[in-house]
């Protein structure tokens, strides 16, 4: 029995061959009827574009807002915030709109003149300038709730506050303002709120004794208040620091060696720089009634309520009582 020979394989050539014939028939099924696909493509787009531009969308926009105010001597101020425009949605054609700018449309406006408390409603028809079917779907916000007060002037007391130290053995003797008062104008409940004017800090830091000046401004107001000015004019009187001592000292009569007071004794402060009252010995805190001849007859006994005199040099000195009672 004689064995089955193999089945063999196809040469190339016939695998070739039918990849060619593949070819072919692409391009015959391509290039047959060429010009009535290429146009029938074309009216399919064509038809695709009209269909979705016709189609209507939406769109929101901003629309810019335009206030008719009052003249500036009607004495009366919005206290209401006016946005500088509304968000406004737009419905139409996805061609149109996508074409359409805020810029090309009428600012809305808003006739405030009268500066009078009312709500101001958004109309649909208050947008103007939109192209031929488009249309408004709604205005946001859509009013307003508009707020005036009467505008007053009050008088405020200038504040200085201060910073720094001053040079050793210094005190600050005085502050002087000029002017001690500024006027605020704004709306009536903000500027009754407010107390004060108040400068940015006074920097007294390292000043010796002398006057020293500076201009400073006053501090920023609340919102819609105005000042008369902005700026003062400090003065800062700078003294050397003072400290008291006091004496308990017996007084003495002039010329009259047999006179005695009521009360013998005083207090006596002394007021000086530290160095100064440091350097003062108690007996050299003399304390004397000088009786004069011509009103007062001395040659006979009695009394009279006479000053008291005490001299300490390079100081301030005050005297408790300021009179005695002498005899003699």
């Amino acid at each position: 029995m004689t064995a089955a020979k193999p089945r063999s394989k196809p040469p190339v050539r016939t695998a070739r061959r039918r990849a060619s014939g593949a070819v072919s028939w692409l391009r015959h099924a391509a290039l047959e009827h060429f010009w009535l696909k290429l146009f029938s493509l074309g009216l399919a787009l064509t038809l695709y574009n009209v269909v979705h531009s016709t189609r209507n969308a939406q769109r929101t926009i901003q629309v810019p807002i335009v206030a008719d105010m009052p003249p500036p001597n009607a004495a009366r101020t919005l206290v209401t915030a006016i946005p500088e425009s509304v968000s406004v949605t737009l419905e139409g054609p996805r061609q149109q709109l996508d074409t359409l700018e805020s810029a090309r449309l009428d600012p809305i406006p808003l006739n405030l003149r009268a500066a009078k408390d009312g709500e101001v409603r958004f109309s649909l028809d208050m947008i103007e300038g939109l192209p031929s079917g488009v249309r408004v779907n709604r205005i946001i916000p859509a009013s307003l709730a508009i707020r005036w007060e009467n505008v007053i002037s009050l008088e405020l007391a200038v504040q200085v506050p201060l910073t720094g130290q001053l040079q050793r053995g210094m005190e600050l003797a005085s502050v002087t303002v000029v002017p001690e008062h500024v006027t605020a104008s704004g709306p009536e409940s903000v500027v009754k709120s407010i107390q004060l004017a108040r400068t940015e800090p006074l920097d007294v830091g390292g000043l010796g004794e002398g006057s020293h000046s500076r201009s400073l401004p006053i501090r920023a107001m609340p919102s819609r208040v105005e000042l008369g000015t902005t700026t003062v004019e400090v003065i800062a009187l700078v003294k050397r620091k003072l400290v008291t001592r006091d004496y308990d000292v017996k007084v003495q009569v002039v010329g009259l060696p047999r006179a005695r007071t009521e009360p013998a004794v005083v207090r006596v402060t002394v007021e000086a720089t530290p160095e100064r009252i440091e350097s003062l010995r108690a007996d050299s805190v003399v304390a004397r009634v000088e009786p004069k001849g011509g009103e007062l007859d001395l040659a006979h006994p009695g009394s009279a309520l006479l000053p008291i005199t005490v001299d300490v040099p390079d100081a301030n000195v005050t005297v408790s009582p300021a009179r005695v009672l002498v005899r003699w």
